[in-house]
C-alpha cells in the first residue's frame, strides 16, 4: 500500500527539490525507487522533468557571488567597575 506523495511531503516537511537533491543519480528510475523503498506513490513524471530542467540549467550557467571583504573585529573596550572605598 502506498501513501499518497503529497502528505509525506507536508508531514515530514520535504519538497520534490528536496528530494531530488539528495539523489546520486538524478534519473526517473532513481526518484521512483527512492519513493517506492519507502512506500510512498511517486509524484508525476511531470514534476519529475521540471527539476530536471531547472538542474540542468544550473549546471550550464552557474552565478558565482562576489566575496565581500570581511573588516577585522572592532576591539572592545573592557571596563572594569571602582572598589568602593570602606
Amino acid at each position: 500500500m502506498s501513501v499518497n506523495w503529497e502528505y509525506i511531503y507536508k508531514r515530514r516537511g520535504w519538497t520534490t527539490q528536496i528530494v531530488f537533491n539528495t539523489l546520486d543519480q538524478k534519473t526517473w528510475e532513481a526518484f521512483n525507487s527512492f519513493h517506492v523503498s519507502r512506500g510512498i506513490a511517486c509524484p508525476p513524471k511531470n514534476e519529475f522533468n521540471k527539476l530536471l530542467s531547472l538542474h540542468k540549467a544550473q549546471k550550464t550557467s552557474p552565478t558565482v557571488k562576489p566575496v565581500p571583504e570581511k573588516k577585522p573585529a572592532a576591539r572592545k573596550k573592557r571596563t572594569s567597575t571602582r572598589k568602593k572605598r570602606s
